[in-house]
């Protein structure tokens, strides 16, 4: 796991995971296609060092070349057939067998097959001497530590998963994890080389992929270009075989902003200062703007419970809810974000829209309110100095804990300390190093944090912050025993949602989970970056979801 508890994220994300809603776009049938190579040009910051992704932290550039058994519904985030054509799920649901395609090649036309899956998770994602980004994706959690699956070939096209304890995340964590050849790696392995493969060094034709794209050439310090994988299995409704696009080139930019109303890239992810640079000059360099949804991360504030004068009163319920209401969100949506953002009031927020819970307690801006709030719990300013104390008379005055490794984040712990003050509330945001906010939430001696985390691929991977004996389980962690009766209902939850295979009964689940959390509010959600996608007219059937912005470029077209 990760230092934050959040190894289920991360390495093989999409580019962004945000909803998306079409501000502007063109007809693509009121435009010529190129009857010539279609090629799609995307900027990074940097070039990759490798494209083994086993060694890799972004893998933008590599995450078209290579399938996963799974992947996910563009609408609903639900796991749907890729390299598995299907799957069956005992009535335990601790066994998984899955159907391998038959139809599928390697793009140097080698035949895929189950020996590829077993490799890949078996002996390389699952192996304790390989360290990985995917190998917790795995991790089954279950009384007594849990554990991961094993796995064994049952058929020429099937393999079976047998899991310690049921473990409904798995189809989507599968969604993540790139299928490798055997053929190619498998010495590498053998040698204890397996780290080493496929840097940049290496010839393009050592990197073999099942998906839509195949490594073309590498300009050094200049750009990646893939090329269309002709063999690539999937085809459109007609029949005829994917991808549309004959070329994707990832070019290192300066300036992205620059470099899209030059012309040289096709499309950019931005913030709204950004987006103000390309908003006045977007008709007449024929770029058309998406509004983006709500990116799948979390920002909130939370409180330490501790048996001192200021963490009694924090533990209380209707202080917590004085200071939700006296946070102004839509505020840090304006300031902020220049409007690209969302308020989020869910520990599920809508980058999640199938398991979001949109009708929880909603905590409106209200400073009366608040102040009311705060006075019927005794937390009043009994000397007039103008900070309140609290019930046995001590300042109401803490530390905000904040990681500077985000802007973002510190802005929002400045405008928190800011409306607090507002209130009566001496607070101080204070920002430290990731690594030291790390040591700080484990050490237990803070009082208050504001803190952003990526959001989860499935809600059950929320219980190693949710459940009352988790070590992340940031106001009060590892209890022996649940101190409060909600968080007793929370743990019972996560344990009838671990073995529940049925998915509309974990969204019932889940829903009152969130109706829980929102009405307790030990972590008081604030919002989300909603960034606006900018890209070229002539770019075509860009549909972002909440899975990905680029989730269908096999289908992308490109006009001339």
């Amino acid at each position: 796991m990760s230092r934050f508890g959040i190894g289920w994220i991360a390495a093989w994300a999409p580019l962004v995971t945000l909803g998306i809603a079409c501000v502007a776009s063109s007809s693509p049938s009121s435009l010529p296609f190129s009857q010539g190579p279609m090629s799609l040009t995307l900027p990074i910051a940097r070039m990759p060092h490798t494209l083994n992704p086993l060694n890799i932290r972004n893998a933008q550039v590599v995450r078209f070349i290579f399938d996963g058994l799974t992947r996910l519904d563009p609408t609903t985030g639900a796991p749907i057939p890729a390299l598995a054509e299907s799957w069956q799920i005992d009535p335990g649901g601790k066994v998984y067998t899955f159907r391998i395609r038959s139809d599928v090649l390697w793009s140097n036309r080698r035949p895929f097959g189950p020996e590829d899956v077993l490799f890949t998770l078996d002996r390389l994602v699952l192996s304790e001497d390989i360290r990985n980004p995917y190998r917790e994706l795995l991790r089954v959690p279950a009384p007594g530590g849990g554990g991961f699956p094993s796995l064994e070939r049952v058929s020429e096209t099937e393999i079976r998963l047998t899991l310690p304890a049921p473990f409904p995340p798995l189809l989507r964590a599968l969604s993540y994890i790139p299928i490798l050849p055997k053929h190619r790696l498998e010495a590498d392995l053998a040698q204890g080389m397996i780290h080493l493969s496929w840097r940049m060094s290496d010839s393009v034709r050592e990197v073999v992929g099942t998906g839509p794209f195949i490594l073309d050439d590498i300009d050094p310090g200049r750009e990646v270009r893939l090329r269309r994988n002709p063999y690539y299995w999937e085809r459109d409704e007609d029949g005829s075989r994917l991808p549309r696009l004959d070329r994707i080139v990832y070019r290192v930019v300066r300036d992205p902003v620059q470099a899209l109303l030059d012309g040289e890239i096709d499309l950019l992810v931005a913030d709204s200062h950004r987006i103000d640079e390309i908003r006045p000059h977007a008709r007449r360099s024929s770029i058309d703007l998406l509004e983006a949804g709500p990116l799948g991360e979390a920002t909130f504030l939370v409180f330490r419970h501790r048996p001192t004068s200021l963490g009694r009163l924090f533990a209380r319920k209707k202080f917590r809810q004085a200071i939700s209401h006296a946070i102004d969100r839509h505020q840090m949506v304006e300031t902020i974000f220049g409007g690209l953002g969302r308020v989020q009031r869910s520990p599920i927020s809508k980058a999640n829209p199938y398991f979001h819970h949109d009708e929880v307690r909603t905590y409106p801006f209200d400073p009366v309110l608040a102040m009311r709030g705060l006075d019927e719990i005794g937390a009043k300013d009994r000397d007039r100095d103008g900070v309140r104390e609290t019930p046995d008379g001590q300042p109401l005055s803490f530390d905000i804990l904040v990681s500077i490794s985000t802007n973002h984040t510190f802005d929002i712990a400045l405008q928190i300390e800011a409306n607090l003050r507002a209130i009566g509330i001496r607070a101080r945001s204070r920002p430290i190093a990731p690594d030291r906010l790390f040591d700080a939430i484990q050490s237990g001696q803070w009082d208050a944090i504001v803190h952003t985390i990526p959001e989860a691929i499935d809600p059950q991977l929320l219980s190693r912050i949710w459940a009352s004996d988790a070590s992340m389980h940031y106001w009060n962690p590892s209890q022996s025993e649940p101190a409060t009766p909600w968080e007793a209902e929370i743990d019972q939850i996560f344990r009838d949602a671990r073995r529940e295979l049925d998915d509309e009964k974990r969204r019932k689940l889940y829903r009152r989970f969130q109706e829980i959390a929102a009405e307790e509010v030990p972590l008081i959600f604030t919002t989300q970056r909603a960034p606006i996608i900018a890209v070229r007219s002539r770019v075509q059937n860009v549909e972002p979801a909440a899975i990905g912005v680029l989730h269908n470029i096999t289908r992308i077209l490109v006009s001339q």
